[in-house]
Protein backbone atom coordinates (compact mmCIF):
# COMPACT_ATOMS: atom_id res chain seq x y z
CA UNK A 1 0.00 0.00 0.00
CA UNK A 2 1.13 3.55 -0.59
CA UNK A 3 1.93 5.70 1.75
CA UNK A 4 0.56 9.05 0.18
CA UNK A 5 1.98 11.39 2.84
CA UNK A 6 5.32 9.71 2.72
CA UNK A 7 5.22 10.10 -1.23
CA UNK A 8 4.30 13.95 -1.00
CA UNK A 9 7.38 14.62 1.54
CA UNK A 10 9.54 12.61 -0.32
CA UNK A 11 8.41 14.76 -3.82
CA UNK A 12 8.59 18.12 -1.58
CA UNK A 13 12.71 17.28 -0.55
CA UNK A 14 13.36 16.30 -4.00
CA UNK A 15 11.59 19.84 -5.37
CA UNK A 16 13.69 21.53 -2.62
CA UNK A 17 17.41 19.71 -3.58
CA UNK A 18 16.99 20.48 -7.23
CA UNK A 19 15.75 24.24 -6.56
CA UNK A 20 19.24 24.39 -4.28
CA UNK A 21 21.50 23.07 -6.64
CA UNK A 22 20.01 24.94 -9.60
CA UNK A 23 18.63 24.05 -12.81
CA UNK A 24 22.31 22.46 -13.85
CA UNK A 25 21.31 19.28 -12.12
CA UNK A 26 17.81 18.86 -12.91
CA UNK A 27 18.23 21.20 -16.79
CA UNK A 28 14.78 21.96 -16.23
CA UNK A 29 13.12 24.80 -14.14
CA UNK A 30 11.81 23.75 -10.89
CA UNK A 31 8.28 25.29 -9.70
CA UNK A 32 7.93 26.74 -6.79
CA UNK A 33 5.23 23.89 -5.55
CA UNK A 34 5.36 20.66 -5.32
CA UNK A 35 5.47 18.67 -8.70
CA UNK A 36 2.28 17.49 -7.82
CA UNK A 37 -0.99 17.05 -5.81
CA UNK A 38 -1.83 13.94 -3.35
CA UNK A 39 -5.65 13.55 -3.56
CA UNK A 40 -6.73 10.11 -1.69
CA UNK A 41 -10.05 9.18 -3.34
CA UNK A 42 -12.12 6.34 -2.36
CA UNK A 43 -13.59 4.53 -4.91
CA UNK A 44 -16.29 1.58 -4.25
CA UNK A 45 -17.56 -0.60 -6.84
CA UNK A 46 -20.44 -3.00 -6.42
CA UNK A 47 -22.85 -5.27 -8.28
CA UNK A 48 -26.05 -4.11 -7.15
CA UNK A 49 -27.68 -7.14 -8.08
CA UNK A 50 -31.08 -5.29 -9.59
CA UNK A 51 -31.58 -4.29 -6.03
CA UNK A 52 -32.65 -7.84 -4.85
CA UNK A 53 -30.66 -6.93 -1.60
CA UNK A 54 -32.18 -3.59 -1.34
CA UNK A 55 -32.65 -3.01 2.45
CA UNK A 56 -28.92 -4.03 2.78
CA UNK A 57 -27.74 -1.89 0.33
CA UNK A 58 -30.10 1.64 1.48
CA UNK A 59 -28.48 1.19 4.36
CA UNK A 60 -24.91 0.95 3.91
CA UNK A 61 -25.19 3.61 1.17
CA UNK A 62 -25.00 6.20 2.55
CA UNK A 63 -22.29 5.25 5.25
CA UNK A 64 -20.16 4.24 2.65
CA UNK A 65 -18.18 6.90 2.34
CA UNK A 66 -17.41 7.25 -1.92
CA UNK A 67 -16.18 9.81 -3.98
CA UNK A 68 -16.73 8.03 -6.43
CA UNK A 69 -19.50 4.98 -6.55
CA UNK A 70 -19.88 2.41 -9.49
CA UNK A 71 -22.56 0.31 -9.62
CA UNK A 72 -23.20 -2.95 -11.91
CA UNK A 73 -27.09 -4.30 -12.72
CA UNK A 74 -28.49 -1.57 -11.97
CA UNK A 75 -32.68 -0.79 -13.29
CA UNK A 76 -33.95 2.41 -14.17
CA UNK A 77 -37.94 2.41 -15.06
CA UNK A 78 -38.77 5.77 -15.14
CA UNK A 79 -42.41 6.96 -13.48
CA UNK A 80 -42.07 3.66 -11.42
CA UNK A 81 -41.08 2.97 -7.62
CA UNK A 82 -41.01 -0.04 -5.48
CA UNK A 83 -40.45 -3.45 -6.38
CA UNK A 84 -40.64 -5.15 -10.03
CA UNK A 85 -40.32 -9.03 -11.18
CA UNK A 86 -37.96 -9.82 -13.65
CA UNK A 87 -38.70 -12.78 -15.76
CA UNK A 88 -36.86 -15.15 -18.23
CA UNK A 89 -36.86 -18.78 -19.41
CA UNK A 90 -34.49 -19.87 -16.04
CA UNK A 91 -35.70 -17.21 -13.61
CA UNK A 92 -37.86 -14.66 -11.95
CA UNK A 93 -36.12 -12.60 -9.33
CA UNK A 94 -37.54 -9.38 -7.68
CA UNK A 95 -35.78 -5.96 -8.88
CA UNK A 96 -36.09 -2.62 -7.70
CA UNK A 97 -37.41 -0.84 -10.29
CA UNK A 98 -35.89 2.41 -10.74
CA UNK A 99 -32.54 1.61 -8.97
CA UNK A 100 -30.79 4.81 -10.09
CA UNK A 101 -33.62 6.81 -8.45
CA UNK A 102 -33.44 4.63 -5.77
CA UNK A 103 -29.48 5.15 -5.47
CA UNK A 104 -29.52 8.84 -6.27
CA UNK A 105 -31.87 9.75 -3.60
CA UNK A 106 -29.63 8.78 -0.70
CA UNK A 107 -26.60 10.37 -2.33
CA UNK A 108 -28.39 13.73 -3.20
CA UNK A 109 -25.28 15.94 -3.34
CA UNK A 110 -23.60 13.48 -5.83
CA UNK A 111 -23.99 13.53 -9.33
CA UNK A 112 -25.38 10.43 -10.89
CA UNK A 113 -25.07 8.78 -14.61
CA UNK A 114 -26.78 5.96 -15.86
CA UNK A 115 -25.93 3.75 -19.00
CA UNK A 116 -28.46 1.60 -20.70
CA UNK A 117 -26.41 -1.78 -22.24
CA UNK A 118 -30.48 -3.24 -22.36
CA UNK A 119 -34.15 -3.29 -21.84
CA UNK A 120 -36.98 -5.67 -21.48
CA UNK A 121 -40.00 -6.17 -19.92
CA UNK A 122 -40.87 -6.58 -16.09
CA UNK A 123 -44.17 -6.60 -13.89
CA UNK A 124 -45.13 -3.93 -11.11
CA UNK A 125 -46.74 -5.11 -8.42
CA UNK A 126 -50.46 -4.69 -10.11
CA UNK A 127 -49.72 -7.18 -12.85
CA UNK A 128 -48.46 -3.93 -15.53
CA UNK A 129 -45.82 -4.58 -17.96
CA UNK A 130 -42.90 -1.87 -18.19
CA UNK A 131 -40.11 -1.38 -20.31
CA UNK A 132 -36.93 -1.62 -17.77
CA UNK A 133 -33.61 -0.37 -18.52
CA UNK A 134 -30.89 -2.50 -17.04
CA UNK A 135 -27.04 -0.81 -17.10
CA UNK A 136 -24.37 0.62 -14.97
CA UNK A 137 -24.21 4.06 -13.22
CA UNK A 138 -21.96 5.98 -11.27
CA UNK A 139 -22.00 8.67 -8.70
CA UNK A 140 -19.63 10.99 -8.22
CA UNK A 141 -19.01 13.52 -5.33
CA UNK A 142 -19.50 17.58 -5.53
CA UNK A 143 -16.06 17.37 -4.50
CA UNK A 144 -14.43 16.24 -7.83
CA UNK A 145 -14.14 17.58 -11.34
CA UNK A 146 -15.26 15.58 -13.80
CA UNK A 147 -12.90 16.20 -16.84
CA UNK A 148 -14.54 13.65 -19.26
CA UNK A 149 -16.81 10.84 -19.91
CA UNK A 150 -17.15 8.01 -22.41
CA UNK A 151 -19.20 4.64 -22.41
CA UNK A 152 -18.32 1.83 -24.36
CA UNK A 153 -19.76 -1.87 -25.50
CA UNK A 154 -17.67 -4.34 -24.04
CA UNK A 155 -19.89 -6.86 -25.58
CA UNK A 156 -23.17 -6.45 -27.91
CA UNK A 157 -25.00 -3.22 -28.40
CA UNK A 158 -28.01 -1.64 -26.90
CA UNK A 159 -31.48 -3.83 -27.37
CA UNK A 160 -34.93 -3.28 -26.24
CA UNK A 161 -36.42 -7.18 -25.48
CA UNK A 162 -39.53 -8.24 -26.41
CA UNK A 163 -38.78 -10.91 -23.63
CA UNK A 164 -35.48 -11.29 -21.80
CA UNK A 165 -32.94 -13.83 -22.94
CA UNK A 166 -31.17 -15.88 -20.66
CA UNK A 167 -27.32 -15.07 -22.06
CA UNK A 168 -26.15 -13.37 -24.71
CA UNK A 169 -26.99 -9.73 -23.48
CA UNK A 170 -25.09 -6.91 -23.97
CA UNK A 171 -22.65 -5.12 -21.94
CA UNK A 172 -21.28 -1.81 -21.37
CA UNK A 173 -18.65 0.20 -19.45
CA UNK A 174 -17.93 3.51 -18.36
CA UNK A 175 -14.66 5.64 -18.11
CA UNK A 176 -14.36 8.95 -16.44
CA UNK A 177 -11.34 10.84 -16.29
Amino acid sequence: MIDAQRLFKDAVAVASAVRATGPSVAQTPVPRRAPFKVLLVRIVSLNAWGGAMYDRFAAWLPTAGADILCLQEVTRTPGVQGWTEFRDADRVLPQRADLFADAAALLPDHLGVFTASDAGPVIDRHGRVHQQQFGVAAFVTPAATILEQATAFVHGRYIEHEQWTVSGRPRVAPRCA
